[in-house]
């Protein structure tokens, strides 16, 4: 497995030292200290007993004796300016005698190493990230044997039935969404005061929703507090969350919500949510080009919206030319499953619809901008996309839609509309498939890359237990599994999706929306 699914493991990133000689040189000796065996960067998990003595181990190289040396480490937080780090001292020992209680980020760690005979010093830094327990990992949306739904959380070990140890109880009714949203603003409520954090965000078939901050998945949100107006009313559907240019954004069947997202770093909104703009929506949204809008499917109008830069209006989805394309097909379709695809430096968003009382099956795909539909596909019958309930994106290391018909894995490819049979290795054959996604985090430095992966994932049920089988970048080629797995987990429950959650905290609205300009848009996925 790549060493983001173990977050103990060493990553590098930036190394610095200097020197610093107090002493007079024409009367005392002074030799070098030459610090080494440090990484440029680790990765630890806070507030499970981590000791930094047991990750950080450097080596000094000197001639001085080891009676005459002195240790202090300091640790601050990395994006502090104007500081004294003399202020953070953590230990005085040869290695950092420091058990880590941090708050997910980045930090910085300085070792100085002293000679108390003629005060000459070497110092060493480091870059700390931590995480805690539920703010870094795989989040696994999944009913329950009873019907209803919870989480279990994969960050080293695996965290089961998250949302009732929390809450107490599971989510009322089966899984509708799982949506990630990065830099979430809210009121904290311990110290009552305006705060930031990256969220999970879950809601429901029986309309039950819930928002945890995940720093401790705490429950922040829910149906009761989200509205400046009161408690939802009960016709209100929920569908999730999704992050716009400059807008957090909540989609349900009235409409988006939306607040505008911080651009000072700090956090500047309660999180609470006016009244609605736009058409009714659905879980399925996609962002092709940030600057250019949102697609969204649209349960209310059965019609393929685009909602406009400031999400304050949206539109029936036209083609190039401006005609009401989607006007020729049938006027009840349903959408089962979108994406986007990236590769060959083309964009293409997809929605895959359903004609209820014709049967048929259309495909249709946006332009690469993501500001207009560029075909609509009239699936042939005989193609296991026009039949398969399991269906999922590849996003970018090949142009396919991935489906499951008779437990045999398939790959429909945009761009030849043709199909083909993909094995799934290291996967027994006696197993039933029902479960496939691409999960992936892809920047390329305006946002750290620090987290970048990318996994093809593949659920097993059997009963009401659980089996998803992760494959890496090194156990696939070309959008196929070439090796077995590097990673199985076994749980309770049905799985209804995954999603990746980092505990960065530069994943924004702009940031993103500069990767584009760095020609990268599809970063990491929004929906199934």
């Amino acid at each position: 497995m790549k060493k983001i699914f173990y977050p103990l493991l060493f990553m590098l990133l930036s190394f610095s030292a200097c020197t610093e000689d107090d002493s007079t040189l024409a009367t005392l000796d002074v030799s070098d200290i030459v610090i080494e065996n440090l990484e440029e960067e680790y990765s630890v998990r806070s507030y499970v007993g981590v000791n930094l003595k047991d990750v950080i181990k450097p080596t000094v190289q000197t001639a001085y004796a080891a009676d005459d040396l002195t240790y202090t480490w300091y640790l601050f937080d990395a994006t502090a300016v104007n500081i004294d780090y003399r202020d953070y001292l953590i230990s005085t020992d040869k290695e950092p005698d420091y058990v880590v209680e941090l708050p997910s980020g980045d930090y910085r760690v300085v070792l100085e190493v002293r000679a108390q005979s003629n005060d000459f010093a070497q110092y060493a830094s480091v870059l700390l990230h931590t995480s805690t327990s539920y703010s870094q990992g795989f989040y696994i949306l999944k009913e329950t044997p009873d019907g209803n739904t919870d989480l279990d959380c994969y960050n080293e070990e695996l965290l089961t039935d998250v949302i009732a140890v929390g809450t107490g109880a599971p989510m009322k009714g089966k899984p509708c969404n799982l949506s990630i949203l990065y830099n979430g603003e809210y009121v904290d409520p311990g110290s009552n005061e305006l705060a930031m954090d990256n969220f999970i965000h879950v809601t429901t078939e029986s309309r039950d929703y819930k928002g945890f901050r995940s720093e401790d998945l705490t429950e922040v949100f829910n149906r009761d507090n989200l509205f400046f107006s009161g408690p939802m009313d009960d016709n209100e559907i929920p569908y999730g969350y999704f992050m716009a240019y400059f807008y957090q954004c909540y989609i349900s069947n009235t409409g988006i919500r939306s607040y505008g997202a911080t651009f000072s770093g700090e956090a500047e909104s309660t999180g609470k949510l006016g009244y609605p703009s736009c058409a009714g929506g659905s879980k399925f949204v996609q962002i092709i080009g940030w600057t250019n809008g949102i697609m969204y499917w649209s349960n209310t109008e059965h019609r393929l919206m685009i909602a406009d830069f400031n999400v304050s209006s949206s539109t029936v989805a036209t083609d190039t030319s401006g005609k009401d394309i989607q006007s020729d097909y049938p006027t009840e379709l349903e959408c089962l499953a979108s994406g986007v695809n990236s590769t060959g430096g083309t964009n293409i968003g997809w929605f895959l619809c359903e004609s209820p009382s014709k049967g048929e099956r259309y495909l249709i795909q946006s332009n690469s901008l993501g500001n207009a539909i560029e075909r609509i596909v009239t699936l042939d019958p005989s193609l296991h996309l026009a039949k398969s309930d399991i269906v999922a994106a590849n996003g970018r290391t090949a142009s396919y839609i991935y489906c499951v018909d008779g437990n045999k894995l398939y790959a429909y490819s945009l761009t030849q509309g043709t199909e083909l049979e993909i094995p799934l290795t290291g996967i027994p054959a006696s197993e039933t498939v029902t479960f496939v996604t691409n999960q992936y985090l892809g920047f390329l430095g305006m946002i750290s890359a620090t987290y970048n992966f990318d996994a093809f994932i593949v659920g097993t049920q059997e009963g009401y237990n659980y089996k998803l089988y992760f494959y890496e970048e090194e156990q696939m080629n070309g959008g196929q599994p070439i090796a077995a797995p590097g990673l199985t987990l076994e749980g309770t429950g049905k799985v209804k999706s995954v999603r990746y959650l980092s505990p960065q905290k530069d994943i924004t609205g702009s940031n993103l929306g500069f990767e584009e300009m760095m020609g990268n848009t599809n970063t990491f996925p929004f929906s199934d």
